[in-house]
């Protein structure tokens, strides 16, 4: 079995790609809940992407969902948004 040891230098770098790609995808008009950042991005920590991109300046609209499996279940979707011209 091969392990992967990072260093944190190497584990920041990922990070910030992560970031990166999620803005991206963001400006481009869609919207994200966790389990679809986790799915397309490998990131498990789309709560605090979208806290760094507010720190950046970003506006954002969430709409919490309930689950259809269980009701009991509610997540986040984030939503750029596009500054009116």
């Amino acid at each position: 079995m091969v392990k992967y040891h990072y260093t944190s230098e190497e584990y920041i770098m990922n990070q910030k790609s992560k970031t990166i790609m999620i803005r991206d995808y963001l400006e481009q008009g869609f919207s994200l809940s966790p389990k679809e950042a986790y799915k397309k991005f490998g990131s498990m920590r789309l709560a605090s992407i979208v806290s760094d991109l507010k720190k950046d300046g970003y506006k954002f609209s969430t709409t919490f969902t309930r689950s259809t499996e269980n009701p009991r279940i509610k997540y986040a979707r984030y939503k750029l948004e596009v500054p009116e011209k």
